[in-house]
């Protein structure tokens, strides 16, 4: 005997018109959204702390050369003399210091033009100046 074919069932045609499904649907997408969107931004801060890092890095290596190369100098006994001498005006025995002053310019510099309250200011002591004169005090 031959079985009876089975219903088939349309799962689709249940789904289809049903406002659960597309709620559940629409709170899935939003939930990934949001969390691939945290993610995407979280990923761009650490990038771009990651370069800083980097060049803060250089910086330091370089920073570290410079020094190592100052304190190499310091070790001799010609970079520590110039160090002496620079820092603390020290001299050996026999040297002798000169200085060199620079030349004297013959520019007048003139004072920068006051705005309206400086020039107030300034007449107003002026005349206090004026009138503290003017009037015998005792």
């Amino acid at each position: 005997m031959i079985a009876p074919p089975r219903p088939r069932y349309n799962l689709w045609g249940l789904f289809k018109g049903s406002l659960a499904v597309h709620l559940g649907l629409l709170f899935l997408i939003v939930f990934v959204g949001s969390g691939a969107y945290g993610m995407a931004r979280r990923a761009f801060t650490l990038s771009r702390e990651a370069r800083q890092t980097e060049q803060r890095v250089e910086e330091l290596r370089k920073k570290k050369g410079e020094l190592e190369a100052y304190l190499d100098e310091l070790e001799t006994r010609a970079g520590a003399e110039r160090i002496a001498k620079e820092r603390f005006n020290l001299k050996n025995r026999g040297e002798q210091v000169v200085v060199v002053l620079p030349e004297e310019s013959e520019t007048v510099v003139s004072p920068p033009p006051r705005s309206f309250w400086g020039k107030t200011v300034l007449l107003m002591a002026n005349v206090h100046a004026f009138l503290f004169k003017l009037i015998p005090w005792r």
